[in-house]
């Protein structure tokens, strides 16, 4: 688990982290479709958690964290945690 400081209020932080995953990557993986709703949601919502569905992690060649840092670098956000099979990132 990594965590770093972010611009944002402990209740907002534990309210994203406590509730359910916004967007979910599914057996299609990252494609256009799920970046663009992604970058929606980071403008709506500036932070936001995303659920890797296992089947994605049952290949051996993927990685959540490089999946997650994928999605930061196609989106423009940062990582701000990875825990089991989500993650949260946010936009500045």
């Amino acid at each position: 688990m990594s965590q770093k400081k972010i611009p944002f209020t402990k209740e907002k932080i534990k309210s994203v982290k406590t509730g359910p995953a916004i967007l979910s990557i599914g057996k299609n993986g990252i494609n256009e479709g799920l970046i663009k709703e992604i970058k929606i949601q980071l403008k709506k919502n500036k932070l936001i958690k995303i659920k890797i569905h296992k089947s994605i992690l049952e290949n051996p060649e993927s990685d959540r964290v490089a999946l997650a840092e994928k999605i930061t670098s196609k989106t423009n956000s940062t990582l701000y945690e990875t825990r089991g099979n989500t993650f949260i990132i946010y936009k500045k």
